[in-house]
């Protein structure tokens, strides 16, 4: 097959770039979201300083109290900083990096497959499909999912190192794809499954191994049993750095709260089912999916049949169609370890950022698809020129839909309420708290009651009811809202807050100490302010309790 010229190639590669800046434009006139965006950039104050050393350390450190609800991603946390330090607190300065991020690696992948496969126009709709998805748009979108594009880029990079050590190894390129792996890793560990990935890609397009095709790149051939051991060193980077994720992540949950592992084994199929689902119709994509407390056993043994009918189909074609069999069993490997087997806290049932490399394999096996079909019956060769134009419009059109939905968070979250029949509870509990601190607290109380119908015994639900009640005028309903949240979860510190500020006002010095002394036993960063009040307070009310205070603003 006759390559293009360099020319052409920096063209395709531009253009796919620019179409995926333009579909995800959108973002840059977005805000932040209640949701993860606060803990890891607007409300973080080592991030918003900038880079600086004190901010180097903390995104090294393996201690949860420097990364409080995250895992252990130190390049994500100084890519943030940087972002910071370049175009200061606003959300813009985020998202184009995202954006940027997420069209240099559609554009690298052009090159790549372009290079391995020399099919300059198959590889342009796989590049352009991964580029214009709407699954993609959680992972641009969302200013928090920096780790997302970021590890993706990071991961195709050491995936086209790996490339090149295939056509001509050595130890300085095997180390070079190695490190962009582990920098990858270091991003998000995402692609734990690289080695598993990387043996794929020696059967095609790399043609390494004996008993596969032949590859234009000119590799030399090696036995399946040599190419399985010089993965070892990756599997073992890959092993080792998610093992230190997992250490270094606050606040997961006890393994008795987590999905037990027959339930995790009935709703992976499901899981596999839904992301062909989400991928091949993609039109009602949220934020949130929860995992669900049971599951049908005849939809998990049919969703299973279907993925070991597909996989023995693509095995059986693995001569005639190479690409076929790999693209599927990318999507496959990549996907699993984001499918819920494994939990290191409790995850959704699925999330659109998950498809974002697994994506990759099936426009690959599509392309192939039709390659095969083609060769066949050239009438579908021209259909195929027809219609793959029309599917990356519309799948563009959808994206700039989608961004548009995640302009902020009372739009993302009412349209997730909408499509998601679960109605999650601690989605409905973020926009009520989004709808207060905007002021439209009708409009919170009513979204607020509604989490507190489904989840009765969840504080956080309580206080935030209590916050409303404060803020509209009606102190008495607050109270016992209060009163509730504390005696839900006493290590609610928030709630104790309020609670003792609203009794303190209304003369209940007394009964208020009691929950002063809670917040002043608090150690968590984000309530110093908090604990000045109470230290305060206390001191106030040994020294005249029977003095009123101003309830403070709550929390």
């Amino acid at each position: 097959m006759r390559r293009s010229s360099a020319g052409v190639r920096a063209l395709v590669a531009a253009g796919v770039a620019v179409a995926a800046a333009a579909a995800f434009s959108g973002t840059l006139e977005n805000g932040f979201i209640a949701l993860d965006d606060g803990v890891y950039i607007a409300e973080n104050s080592l991030v918003l300083s900038g880079l600086s050393a004190s901010g180097v350390r903390s995104a090294f450190s393996m201690r949860g109290e420097d990364h409080p609800g995250s895992y252990f991603h130190p390049l994500t946390w100084l890519s943030l900083m940087l972002d910071a330090e370049l175009f200061g607190p606003g959300p813009r300065g985020f998202h184009l990096t995202n954006l940027v991020l997420h069209a240099l690696t559609a554009a690298l992948l052009l090159v790549l497959l372009e290079r391995a496969t020399q099919g300059l126009w198959p590889s342009a709709f796989v590049a352009l499909l991964f580029a214009l998805h709407p699954t993609q748009v959680e992972a641009v979108a969302w200013a928090a999912e920096r780790k997302t594009v970021l590890s993706g880029l990071l991961g195709v990079v050491a995936l086209g190192l790996y490339g090149l050590y295939a056509q001509r190894p050595s130890l300085v390129r095997y180390l070079g794809a190695a490190a962009f792996f582990l920098a990858s890793l270091l991003a998000k560990p995402m692609l734990v499954a690289f080695p598993a990935l990387a043996l794929l890609l020696d059967y095609w397009p790399l043609g390494r191994l004996r008993f596969g095709p032949t590859s234009p790149l000119g590799c030399p051939k090696i036995k399946l049993l040599r190419a399985a051991a010089e993965k070892v060193p990756l599997l073992a980077l890959g092993i080792g750095v998610t093992a230190l994720s997992i250490f270094s992540f606050e606040g997961q949950p006890t393994p008795g709260r987590l999905p037990p592992l027959s339930l995790r084994l009935a709703q992976a199929p499901l899981g596999y089912l839904e992301a062909l689902t989400k991928i091949a119709a993609p039109l009602e994509l949220g934020v949130l999916y929860p995992y669900p407390t049971e599951v049908n056993l005849l939809a998990s043994s049919g969703a299973a049949a279907l993925l070991l009918a597909i996989t023995a189909g693509a095995l059986f074609l693995r001569t005639r169609a190479p690409a076929l069999g790999v693209g599927w069993l990318w999507f496959v490997i990549s996907l699993g370890p984001a499918i819920g087997l494994v939990q290191p806290a409790s995850w959704p049932r699925w999330a659109d950022r998950f498809a974002y490399l697994p994506l990759l394999g099936l426009g690959v096996a599509a392309a192939a698809c039709l390659s095969e079909l083609a060769a066949r019956w050239r009438w579908v060769g021209k259909l195929a020129w027809a219609v793959a134009p029309l599917l990356l419009v519309l799948a563009s059109l959808l994206t700039v839909r989608q961004v548009e939905r995640w302009r902020d968070t009372v739009t993302l979250f009412q349209h997730t309420l909408q499509i998601e029949p679960s109605k999650p509870s601690h989605l409905q509990y973020d926009l009520g708290v989004e709808l207060a601190r905007t002021g439209r607290y009708a409009e919170a109380e009513e979204v607020l009651l509604l989490a507190r119908r489904a989840a009765p015994r969840r504080s956080m639900i309580h206080n935030a009811l209590g916050n409303v009640y404060a803020l509209t005028g009606r102190p008495e309903q607050a109270l016992v809202s209060y009163e509730e949240a504390v005696q839900l979860d006493p290590e609610n510190v928030e709630a104790a807050f309020n609670f003792a500020s609203l009794l303190d006002a209304r003369g209940r010095t007394e009964e208020a100490t009691a929950f002063w002394c809670r917040v002043l036993r608090s150690t968590w960063p984000p309530l110093a302010s908090a604990r000045e009040t109470a230290r305060a307070r206390v001191g106030a009310a040994c020294e005249r309790p029977s003095q009123p205070e101003a309830p403070a603003e709550p929390r």
